[in-house]
């Protein structure tokens, strides 16, 4: 005689089922949204330096000996050398600095500065510093969570890399899986010439937001805040 099945442990079994298949779809920190996305967004602190103690010691030195503001800035490379630059009749001390900037606790992205310095002198012609006009100190963002999911969902498999031969010029894109991916979505700013050809490169910063699967960094589309305009962020493997 075939033994019945009694109806707790199968309620039992039932339920871890049910909580293993649904734990992947669970809306991350938002159950509004009713999808699997969560706000990641990563602020500044002052312990977050990316050099040593004596590194940032030479950096500030040098920014206050050539009235410099390190206000919004990330440090997080020094390196130095001797060499003879165009116009100069003998080796000078050349120190590049590459920072990150931040604005409202929050990064700008796909954006370093890099501050050249000769025998202790800033040289703005060797360096690239964003000069456009800064954020307000606005930092409400306005795209949900939902949003932000359904533009990725609509944007990522045109998310190319290329590879590092001259011909390779047909990009490979992400195949459909990552669909069922959960995602990360993180608040900052990016130069509008992203998103618009109107808009001078380096000239103005607008919010923006990344969205990714948990790896943080590939398949990403980038978002405005204001219009949800999506920007593939292309890999290009050198």
């Amino acid at each position: 005689m075939k033994k019945a099945i009694k109806p707790g442990p199968c309620f039992a079994v039932f339920l871890v089922l049910f909580l293993v298949c649904c734990k992947k779809h669970s809306p991350g920190s938002d159950q509004a949204t009713g999808g699997c996305i969560s706000d990641g967004t990563v602020t500044l602190t002052s312990s977050d330096s990316l050099v040593t103690t004596s590194a940032l010691n030479v950096i500030v030195n040098l920014f206050r000996l050539n009235n410099l503001s390190t206000a919004n800035q990330q440090f997080f490379s020094i390196d130095s050398n001797y060499f003879q630059p165009p116009g100069f009749t003998t080796d000078v001390d050349q120190v590049d600095i590459l920072s990150y900037r931040w604005y409202n606790n929050l990064p700008v992205f796909r954006w370093n500065d890099n501050i050249t310095f000769y025998n202790g002198i800033f040289q703005p012609q060797a360096s690239i510093v964003f000069t456009g006009e800064s954020p307000g100190t606005d930092a409400t963002f306005h795209q949900s969570l939902a949003s932000l999911q359904s533009i990725w969902l609509n944007n990522f498999m045109r998310v190319g890399t290329y590879g590092p031969l001259q011909n390779d010029t047909v990009p490979v894109h992400p195949n459909a899986s990552y669909r069922d991916s959960c995602l990360i979505a993180k608040r900052g700013y990016i130069d509008a010439g992203y998103f618009s050809a109107t808009f001078t490169y380096m000239g103005q910063l607008v919010k923006a937001w990344t969205v990714t699967p948990p790896n943080g960094v590939y398949p990403m589309v980038i978002i405005a805040d204001s219009t949800g305009a999506a920007w593939p962020a292309n890999v290009y493997i050198p």
